[in-house]
């Protein structure tokens, strides 16, 4: 180890000694012969030097290169497989999502159900569905806990089972704001005027630790979201189903590879 590191720094001193030898053996009137000799020994191993420290510690800029280009195509090849995995469980998601809401016949075209994770004091969404196209779209994919209609869910205080909103959308916005924590930009950002909703907290068991919301929204007062609807969706067999699944298998996701998921999975 000690001998293939320091080759080089031999080289280049036996280099220098010889052309020394070289210089005092033409002040000193050596012969021709000798003097071109010595000339020709220590450049030849001057070049070996080089040579070596080039080929065993420098990479030229072609190989850095080449390596360079290996390393980010791994990097990406990696980033697209976590990307394709996000979107496979995010359609496994909404499959569940899908599966418990017709279980309890709240598949409806004026509803629709979405889920949340909880990280760094946000909730950014992991699932949603709902058979209206414009209903089920991504918009605004995370929120601060301590906002909205989940952020009350989240911190679990003062929750009413079912929360109902005006008919009026400047009264309704107004809500947002006084109620809810939000800008006045942001109420007239949201697309879904939701007139009725009801959730829950997420957790594996009872005493489990919490890690999610689920929130059901409707466009209409007295449809799909009524004062016993969060309970037959926690009495559900696709609902444990769905726990289970957000508390596993996506418990890894971050907030970027859920909207990496969500935007690929459009």
């Amino acid at each position: 180890m000690w001998l293939r590191e320091c080759t080089s720094d031999v080289l280049t001193a036996l280099s220098a000694g010889v052309l020394g030898m070289a210089g005092i053996g033409a002040s000193w009137l050596w012969v021709r012969p000798i003097v071109l000799t010595l000339l020709l020994v220590g450049l030849a191993i001057a070049v070996a030097s080089i040579a070596y420290e080039r080929t065993r510690h420098r990479p030229t800029l072609t190989q850095l290169t080449i390596q360079n280009t290996h390393l980010i195509r791994q990097v990406e090849d990696l980033s697209n497989r976590v990307t394709a995995h996000t979107v496979r469980l995010i359609d496994i998601v909404n499959i569940l999502l899908r599966e418990l809401a017709t279980s309890v016949n709240i598949y409806s075209n004026d509803t629709r159900l979405s889920v949340y994770r909880h990280r760094d004091n946000s909730l950014y969404l992991v699932g949603r569905v709902s058979p209206n196209v414009d209903y089920a779209r991504v918009g605004r994919d995370s929120y601060p806990d301590t906002q909205g209609f989940i952020g009350r869910l989240w911190r679990g205080v003062g929750t009413p089972t079912v929360v109902t909103m005006p008919a009026s959308r400047a009264d309704w916005e107004e809500t947002q704001v006084r109620s809810y924590g939000f800008t006045d930009v942001d109420a007239r950002g949201l697309r879904m005027q939701t007139r009725a909703m009801t959730g829950i907290k997420l957790q594996l068991h009872d005493h489990g630790e919490a890690f999610g919301v689920l929130c059901i929204e409707c466009d209409r007062p007295r449809s799909t979201v009524r004062a016993g609807t969060i309970n037959s969706v926690v009495e559900a067999t696709e609902f444990k189903t769905l726990t289970s699944i957000l508390h596993f298998a996506v418990m890894g996701m971050t907030e970027a590879e859920a909207r990496e998921g969500l935007t690929q999975g459009r």
